[in-house]
């Protein structure tokens, strides 16, 4: 069993949430990256998470091998697979180590102007991908 940091897509009501069905994964909840050091660029449908000066907010989970095996070969090609610290959003401090995917910085970006599906809360320096159901009030 590993940690799985998610941030677009993969996040509950996302497009491809359907991946981390199953019984033996757990879901431990919202979530963010413990250093302020990325930022999320928008590729339409889906995020980009690339090097930046921001936290970045997601969902935590712990998901079996076989379940892993699928995200790594949805996310093939166009990320690369990277082990960083997150905490649980309004929790005691604790810090998990979980796998993330940053986008692969050899491929050309083509990021979109969406700032629809992009919120930055200046507050706490904190962005969020907004997926087509989720609501940021």
């Amino acid at each position: 069993m590993n940690n799985l940091f998610v941030y677009g897509s993969l996040k509950q009501d996302g497009p491809n949430h359907f991946l981390l069905r199953g019984e033996q994964n757990i879901f431990f909840g919202q979530a963010r990256t413990v250093n302020p050091d990325f930022s999320l660029l928008s590729l339409g449908k889906f995020p980009a998470m690339v090097e930046g000066d921001h936290f970045v907010s997601g969902e935590l989970y712990q998901i079996d091998q076989s379940t892993e095996q699928r995200i790594d070969r949805l996310e093939q090609g166009l990320y690369v697979k990277i082990l960083l610290p997150v905490e649980i959003t309004g929790a005691d401090g604790r810090v998990f180590l979980a796998h993330t995917y940053l986008w692969d910085h050899t491929i050309p970006i083509n990021p979109v102007e969406d700032p629809s599906r992009i919120f930055v809360d200046e507050e706490t320096n904190t962005v969020h991908w907004q997926n087509d159901t989720d609501q940021f009030n």
